[in-house]
């Protein structure tokens, strides 16, 4: 999808805590890089080796304490949100103009009205320790439901989470709370999102109750009162730099 829909023009995926060896690979993988953004707080020891293989002219990181950080944004964009720190990337790479429009991946088609459900609930983050535990995700989905008994519920999910999307259906054991099938991807949930904001423009449509907050297209979302879908991603970088996000 970051390359589809997001302009990337290569996704190198490594294992969840690459060793020396696989590091060396990949630094020669990558071969000369111009600038690293590390904007997601202290640099690791592994990530220094990393940087000490890369050796980029330009490191952008939150760490301000380390020398090799020649960029340092933790103290200078504090009390910025991200899309405002990684328009100051850009900037200094030398863009003119940054466009921080949303860029929201959408499928071919929204879902079906009819089947679509009045609420979405998603448990799961990036991280099993960062999701909601299967108790608690019960016993959320137990209050909605029985707060809001005329309305269906939508548990969310991914093709790794399914089966114990179902298991919660199954614990719940309500009417109106069930997995919603065949989710391969962010695209198709932001579908389901798409579609709630589509439906509360018009006094015609399914009246939805709650729609859904989404943090990256990977994140947890959370049953609120309708609000805005804030998706922010960093526009693309300008043609001739290299930047190993």
């Amino acid at each position: 999808m970051h390359a589809l829909d997001f302009a990337v023009d290569q996704v190198v995926i490594t294992s969840a805590n690459p060793g020396v060896l696989e590091l060396r690979r990949l630094a020669r993988q990558l071969g000369r890089v111009d600038a690293v953004v590390h904007l997601v707080g202290r640099i690791q020891p592994a990530e220094i080796l990393f940087l000490k293989l890369l050796r980029p002219a330009r490191v952008y990181s939150f760490d301000d304490r380390l020398r090799c950080v020649n960029r340092k944004f933790g103290a200078t964009t504090a009390g910025l949100d991200m899309a405002e720190r990684y328009q100051r990337v850009l900037m200094d790479l030398g863009a003119l103009e940054v466009d921080r429009t949303y860029i929201v991946p959408l499928p071919k088609a929204l879902p079906n009205p009819v089947l679509a459900p009045h609420i979405l609930f998603n448990p799961y983050a990036s991280r099993p320790d960062k999701s909601l535990a299967f108790d608690r995700s019960v016993s959320v989905l137990c209050g909605i439901a029985d707060a809001y008994p005329t309305r269906s519920v939508g548990i969310l999910c991914s093709p790794t989470t399914y089966e114990d999307a179902q298991r919660i259906e199954m614990a719940v054991a309500r009417k109106n709370v069930r997995v919603i099938h065949e989710l391969v991807s962010p695209k198709d949930v932001a579908g389901y999102s798409r579609f709630h904001a589509e439906a509360r423009k018009y006094p015609t449509a399914p009246n939805c109750v709650s729609a859904l907050r989404f943090h990256a297209l990977t994140h947890r979302v959370v049953p609120r009162y309708p609000q805005r879908i804030d998706l922010r991603v960093p526009a693309p970088v300008p043609a001739g730099q290299r930047v190993s996000l």
